[in-house]
């Protein structure tokens, strides 16, 4: 809408009080949007010159000295120069003609075009040309007719050269080889895999006291265990992860995120995860000290919140929390505070105080963390829940 309103100001009447109710809100726009009410003001002014003096000073002033995304300032700068220095020349750059847009397969023969499609996937779609124009004629290829009497010849006549005789020879070596071995040996071919080459099977000599042993294919393929041994059956209750010696982890941690950056809590910076352990919340926090001076008297407090989370102990630091040190804690958080429904649902408004002042801050509680162990039930239970 803002680059509708900029593009045809001429034709709407109201179009300064339109892009001024934006205006109104510029910081709280993202860059997008304020680049291109930027953008959007200018042209008006441009077009209308007398009417917007006003608005477009402000724009630039909040694009060049109340923001500190370069790329609007850069933007804001290069504006207010042109037309301060030309205004004529910021007219021919702000409102250029936009180019018309055109295909070229018009162009082009309709025989070519048909070609060129059949080429889609090579350099002929680049060039525009068929392959036979940039590729045909670079190495000519070596045509060579070969004289099937050439033996006969050769035993009549003496004089005749051991290499002229006949390409037979030549032609028989460079044919590729036949597939031995069966279709094995072409998949280890594919896959780049440096198999020896087939020896011939011994027959196995009848004993009936001697057992023969049974190949683990599994083993061999997974990196070369045991093969001596008979394959050990597989376990009745086994799993996906079973199969190739993994465990699943028992719990999952999400990666520790800064939840009130220095720049807030005048130097103090603290990094959160939530995780469940022994049937229970904990909040394992890490407090950064990016000051000059100690700190101490920690202490946190939850407000209200959907699951009536609540700091189930004291919170305990290894005071004092010394100049460009980190120190990590775990809190446990229980379910018994007050319960208020919050918008996100998961969102958690909290307090964190030591000796230098209060800090009010937020964070999203990950929704694993409250799902309880002991969740089984009856089978009859399970439609009574739910109903």
């Amino acid at each position: 809408m803002i680059w509708i309103v900029g593009e045809y100001a001429e034709r709407i009447d109201n179009a300064d009080e339109i892009l001024q109710s934006f205006l109104d809100g510029f910081h709280d726009e993202n860059t997008q949007v304020q680049l291109q009410l930027l953008t959007a003001i200018v042209k008006l002014f441009l077009k209308k010159p007398q009417e917007t003096q006003e608005l477009v000073q402000k724009v630039l002033s909040l694009a060049t000295q109340d923001s500190d995304n370069p790329d609007l300032r850069d933007r804001g700068y290069i504006y207010w120069r042109l037309l301060s220095t030309d205004p004529a020349a910021a007219k021919e750059v702000v409102l250029a003609e936009k180019p018309l847009i055109s295909e070229e397969t018009d162009l082009i023969e309709p025989t070519l075009l048909d070609e060129l499609i059949c080429h889609i996937s090579s350099l002929a779609s680049v060039y525009h040309k068929p392959p036979s124009a940039f590729v045909e004629g670079r190495v000519p290829v070596r045509k060579i007719q070969v004289n099937r009497n050439a033996d006969d010849a050769a035993e009549t006549d003496p004089h005749i050269e051991e290499d002229d005789r006949t390409y037979n020879e030549t032609e028989e070596a460079e044919a590729p080889p036949e597939e031995v071995g069966g279709g094995d040996l072409l998949i280890g071919d594919l896959l780049s895999l440096d198999y020896p080459a087939p020896t011939p099977v011994q027959q196995p000599v009848n004993n009936a006291n001697q057992q023969q042993p049974v190949a683990d294919l599994l083993g061999d393929i997974f990196g070369g265990m045991d093969l001596g041994g008979p394959a050990a059956p597989a376990p009745a209750t086994s799993s996906p992860m079973d199969l190739f010696s993994l465990s699943a982890p028992t719990t999952y941690v999400a990666p520790a995120q800064v939840i009130l950056p220095a720049a807030r809590a005048k130097g103090l910076e603290v990094s959160a995860s939530f995780a469940r352990r022994n049937k229970g919340i904990f909040m394992d926090l890490t407090f950064t000290n990016k000051t000059m001076m100690g700190m101490s008297g920690f202490a946190v407090q939850f407000n209200k919140n959907s699951f009536g989370l609540t700091p189930g102990a004291p919170l305990s630091v290894n005071c004092p929390v010394l100049p460009g040190i980190s120190a990590p804690t775990s809190l446990s958080i229980v379910t018994t505070g007050p319960v208020m429904k919050m918008e996100p649902l998961l969102k958690v408004q909290m307090a964190m105080k030591n000796d230098i002042d209060v800090f009010y801050f937020e964070c999203l509680v990950p929704a694993h963390v409250l799902f309880v162990e002991e969740g089984s039930m009856e089978r009859n239970l399970f439609p009574q829940m739910w109903r």
